[in-house]
């Protein structure tokens, strides 16, 4: 079950140690209408906190961050928000790190190549949302 903002909109939590890039996320997000930015971390702790305070539908999680790797914070975020779809967003190769992160709890893994188009389909898939009004 994914937890919903409303029955429009799925929760968000954007962890990545880069603020330009967690700015652009959110905007394309929002523009989208189908999800509701409701935090932003910087480091794999605060992304760990910010899941049990909020229940997130879904987390967008990079792996190359300050005080730990992503991958420390996966088993976390499962154990405490099992309901929070992770999407491992990250800069180290699908085929060094993929594997891992899903075997740790990640739902789906996308290199950082990726564009904000495909971000977005594999957000709204994972969610089992459809196309965006409008």
């Amino acid at each position: 079950m994914v937890a919903e903002a409303t029955s429009t909109t799925v929760r968000v939590v954007i962890a990545d140690d880069h603020p330009d890039l967690r700015k652009v996320l959110g905007l394309a997000l929002r523009f989208d209408g189908r999800f509701e930015v409701v935090g932003e971390a910087g480091d794999a702790a605060e992304a760990v906190r910010l899941a049990e305070a909020l229940r997130p539908g879904v987390m967008i999680l990079d792996l190359g961050m300050p005080d730990a790797s992503g991958l420390d914070a996966i088993p976390e975020i499962r154990r405490i928000s099992p309901e929070t779809r992770i999407l491992v967003y990250s800069a180290w190769a699908a085929a060094r790190s993929a594997a891992e992160a899903m075997s740790l709890g990640a739902d789906r893994y996308l290199e950082k190549e990726a564009g904000l188009p495909e971000v977005i389909a594999a957000l709204a898939q994972l969610c089992s949302l459809g196309e965006p009004a409008g």
